[in-house]
């Protein structure tokens, strides 16, 4: 789990189904309305916490990390088939992908 640093609202999470979900918990809030002379806190309705904002889809095995940049533009996620991908969170777009090393790879060089 990570919170957006842009705005403290956008929560990511990763879960074991291969997906990566943005939650958009500013209507979650409870917010003082005034209502003629007096006032009282309100809250959002459930349904906004049960629905994700964004559903990213891009590894192929359970997502086993996320975190956002220190300026909320991309996140980060990792998986557990080795593959770390970064996504350009305004507007979230096509990820870029780098393939992790595993214990069974070995790097090789060609001169």
């Amino acid at each position: 789990l990570d919170w957006s640093p842009a705005d403290m609202h956008l929560l990511v999470s990763g879960s074991i189904d291969n997906k990566i979900m943005i939650w958009d918990l500013s209507n979650c809030y409870q917010r003082q309305a005034t209502v003629g002379s007096s006032s009282r806190m309100m809250s959002a309705p459930m349904t906004s916490i049960l629905s994700p904002k964004e559903v990213l889809c891009g590894h192929r095995s359970f997502v086993k990390g996320v975190a956002f940049d220190p300026l909320g533009r991309y996140l980060v996620s990792s998986g557990a088939d080795n593959v770390v991908i970064i996504w350009d969170c305004h507007p979230p777009e096509a990820p870029s992908h780098s393939q992790g090393m595993s214990s069974n790879n070995s790097s090789s060089s060609s001169g």
